[in-house]
């Protein structure tokens, strides 16, 4: 279903759509900042049924934690993204 250099948008993180819902330890942490948020997958995990994206928004300028290699991608799961026409 998903490609590398699909378009896509972060419709839900962690499958919850509102902020409020997701627990989270700290500001840096909050991923769900991303919601509505745009970006391209870069790699596809099949067995965890995870797409990395990266975003089109600097992660650092959302005050979010970067977490891999290439700045401003995360591992996203497949069910919270929609691929963009």
């Amino acid at each position: 279903m998903y490609q590398i250099n699909d378009r896509v948008i972060l419709e839900t993180f962690l499958g919850d759509v509102k902020q409020s819902d997701i627990d989270i330890d700290s500001d840096k942490e909050n991923y769900s900042l991303l919601i509505g948020r745009c970006g391209v997958i870069l790699d596809i995990n099949e067995k965890d049924k995870q797409v990395l994206i990266l975003f089109d928004e600097s992660l650092d300028d959302l005050g979010l934690i970067n977490h891999n290699d290439i700045k401003n991608s995360l591992w996203i799961y497949k069910s919270d993204i929609k691929k963009l026409v």
